[in-house]
């Protein structure tokens, strides 16, 4: 039987382990650091949120996920040190079923969120799509640790400037 919602979700982690991977090769940021700075993201959104409407309950809602976020970027950094020190990686926090549910329902409110007229749920609506951001991104599997291109080509151009700005020794006259 043919699921859409699997076939997005393979689709969106298709999508999320390629950026991840390019993004390790090109400047040389990890899946986690990518994962971090969406939920840091999604947390500031939230605060951003809280601001503008100056609802009581999603200022509640923002003063519950702040220390949640904390927690979870702590617990990516453990993740993170686990890995360059072990090569070893836990099992991804969001399986299957529960990124389909992530993305059915935060999906939605980020929908309505971006179809609402108020400048506060548009400001709701990015935090809800950091926060699927933040699950796909800590689905993906990290790359072996290794030099990034923008690492290797400032190598490059700071071996060139050595070179090229190398003095030579200038005999002095005697007199």
């Amino acid at each position: 039987m043919f699921n859409p919602f699997v076939r997005l979700d393979d689709v969106l982690l298709g999508a999320s382990q390629k950026l991840c991977d390019k993004v390790q090769r090109v400047i040389g940021l990890t899946k986690f650091a990518l994962e971090k700075w969406a939920l840091i993201s999604a947390m500031m959104f939230a605060w951003g949120c809280s601001f503008l409407s100056k609802d009581l309950f999603v200022i509640v809602v923002a003063l519950f996920i702040s220390p949640l976020a904390v927690f979870m970027v702590r617990h990516i950094e453990g993740q993170e040190a686990e890995f360059l020190k072990n090569g070893t990686l836990e099992a991804p926090l969001f399986r299957m079923p529960f990124r389909i549910m992530v993305l059915f329902v935060i999906g939605f409110l980020a929908l309505m969120g971006f179809l609402s007229a108020d400048y506060a749920g548009k400001v709701a609506s990015y935090g809800h799509v950091s926060y699927i951001l933040w699950a796909y991104f800590g689905s993906c599997v990290p790359r072996p640790p290794s030099k990034s291109k923008a690492r290797k080509w400032y190598e490059k151009a700071l071996a060139w400037l050595d070179n090229k700005l190398a003095t030579s020794p200038v005999p002095v006259p005697n007199q």
